[in-house]
């Protein structure tokens, strides 16, 4: 009787053994992307359509600065602001110029960084400009 009491308590603490080793914690989730952190970033002008129609141009620029200033070259691009300050809004998700323009943030990763700006044409009604930038 008392090696099967030992052989049972030997089974019973291997099994807990094993609950226990099965039961590790889940791989830890890779910290969120700081998306204020990415905006500052060098970005290349990928593509800029205005109205579903590509523009061409190699001086368009922007840069968006970590002290909250921001510097763009699009003059092809209409009531666009130019230099200012920005502040990015992370929910909705958009990216306010002055306080009073909105670029809404379609997609921010490491290598891919796309927004929308929104205005109004007196022929053309509301307009889209969307605007891809890569690394």
């Amino acid at each position: 009787m008392e090696t099967f009491v030992k052989n049972l308590r030997f089974k019973t603490f291997f099994f807990l053994l094993l609950v226990l080793m099965s039961c590790k914690e889940d791989d830890p989730k890779p910290d969120p992307i700081d998306k204020e952190e990415l905006i500052v970033e060098n970005w290349n002008i990928g593509t800029i359509t205005l109205g579903g129609q590509e523009l061409t141009s190699t001086t368009y620029s922007i840069k968006f600065n970590a002290d909250g200033s921001f510097t763009f070259n699009t003059p092809g691009v209409p009531g666009l602001p130019q230099t200012g300050t920005w502040i990015y809004q992370a929910s909705p998700e958009v990216i306010k110029l002055n306080n009073d323009t909105d670029l809404v943030v379609d997609e921010i990763t490491p290598t891919d960084f796309r927004f929308t700006y929104t205005y109004k044409n007196h022929k053309m009604g509301t307009v889209e400009v969307k605007f891809t930038l890569k690394k």
